[in-house]
């Protein structure tokens, strides 16, 4: 930068400004170092685009593995709780119907297999079945 000044020529040079003395100023390299060690990157890595949606496809899957593992947990817990209290209620043995004989008062009972089915030839059939003398 140049003045104007009085003395007779037209442009003078502005006096030198005072600097720090050269052991004190820290030359750019010196600083770049200095980040370095402290970790300061001016020049990180950046993501893609496909890092990132990676990165999101991922955690989205593991929260909703998060949600599902809840709620089976809970499931389960809901489960056990009603097996264990269906297990600590007493039992209660059901009742037999009573016994009402319709239609057989007085009369023996039909002969009956083991199976419980009447054994062919123990009743005699209704009607004119019955084998007699032929006249």
């Amino acid at each position: 930068m140049v003045v104007p000044t009085s003395n007779g020529k037209a442009w003078t040079l502005p006096p030198a400004l005072e600097s720090s003395p050269p052991e004190t100023l820290v030359s750019f390299v010196a600083i770049q170092q200095l980040q370095l060690d402290q970790g300061t990157h001016y020049g990180k890595h950046k993501r893609s685009l496909r890092e990132i949606q990676e990165e999101e496809y991922a955690r989205q899957a593991e929260e909703n593995f998060l949600k599902w593992w809840t709620a089976e947990e809970e499931r389960i817990r809901i489960e056990n709780e009603a097996i264990a209290a269906s297990l600590l209620q007493p039992q209660k043995q059901p009742q037999q119907p009573l016994q009402r004989h319709h239609g057989r008062r007085g009369k023996k009972p039909a002969a009956t297999s083991a199976v419980g089915r009447s054994v062919p030839g123990s009743r005699t059939p209704r009607g004119g079945d019955r084998k007699g003398p032929v006249v």
